[in-house]
């Protein structure tokens, strides 16, 4: 259901745009107006299991829907290893795999008449973060989320660094040793409470294991601390590897505030050298859930801009 949070008539000469951002489990949509302002939102479920075609005319239904309100364009946040260029997503994309391959930008183009664009779902909220979140202030920072998954994304000099096949930043694959061994696999929030499973003999939601934490539980600290451990030697090495001005978190996670936040800059400042600590701060992301809306919307505009000129 949406939900309406300025009234869409107070637009005046600005445009407005439709950012989707597309999960495993829900697509998020969001009305953003070019000043970076969230005029509605709202969530309808992916439904994978019902196949590409469904799929799709999911997305098209969304866009049609919404097209007489006058929007300029459609920005696009998957999951998924992508194509920023041509919008194909060409691999990484195991929740959703019929999406493999295609060209959901040109897809999507042919059948609304809208100008579309496709990005990875963490640059696209490093690019939130940018324009409107912790990375404001910065040229140079370095954005990862924590949640069913672990992404990355480098920002030099205020550009996206994609690297030579849009695969840069993908801090998730760090200590990779076969296809069920590497860090996006133990050290995901997905990952965290599959540990604590195991070690308290019985399935647990984030809010209690972290209620458990917060009380000193010795098991749930235990392997809390383990976790932060891994998360900490992965941002220590993005530190050291890049020099960035900051290192900002993002992902459903950090909803556990300032213990998250604490315990992620003091394992940090373990693996780094005197020095590297003190010049990179960690912060969180303030963008919250809406970051890849706005982001794939940014990047949008960003697109439309340098094909005028």
């Amino acid at each position: 259901m949406a939900e309406t949070l300025i009234p869409s008539k107070a637009n005046g000469d600005l445009k407005v745009y439709l950012g989707v951002d597309i999960g495993g489990t829900m697509i998020k949509w969001g009305l953003i107006r070019s000043d970076g302002a969230m005029l509605e939102k709202g969530l309808i479920p992916t439904e994978p299991e019902l196949g590409q075609q469904s799929f799709l005319n999911k997305l098209l239904g969304l866009i049609s829907g919404i097209k007489g309100q006058g929007i300029a364009g459609v920005g696009i946040s998957t999951a998924g290893i992508v194509d920023s260029n041509s919008g194909t997503i060409v691999d990484g994309i195991e929740n959703i795999p019929f999406l493999k391959s295609v060209n959901l930008k040109a897809f999507l183009e042919e059948n609304t008449g809208l100008p579309v664009q496709v990005l990875n779902d963490v640059r696209a909220a490093a690019l939130g973060e940018k324009w409107l979140g912790a990375g404001r202030d910065c040229g140079t920072f370095f954005c990862m989320t924590i949640g069913t998954g672990i992404g990355g994304c480098l920002m030099i000099h205020s550009k996206i660094f994609e690297g030579a096949h849009f695969r840069a930043g993908e801090i998730g694959y760090l200590d990779y040793r076969n296809e069920n061994q590497y860090l996006e696999k133990h050290s995901s929030a997905k990952g965290l409470l599959e540990a604590a499973k195991e070690e308290l003999g019985e399935d647990i939601s984030s809010q209690d294991f972290f209620a458990c934490v917060r009380k000193g539980d010795q098991r749930a600290c235990s392997v809390f601390n383990r976790w932060v451990d891994k998360i900490g030697r992965a941002v220590a090495t993005v530190i050291i590897l890049f020099d960035p001005q900051k290192v900002i978190v993002g992902g459903g996670i950090t909803e556990q505030g300032s213990l998250l936040l604490e315990a992620i800059r003091r394992k940090t400042a373990e693996y780094l050298p005197n020095g590297f600590a003190k010049q990179c701060p960690i912060e969180l992301a303030s963008c919250k859930n809406g970051a890849g809306m706005v982001g794939a919307v940014r990047f949008l505009m960003d697109s439309m801009e340098s094909s005028v000129t």
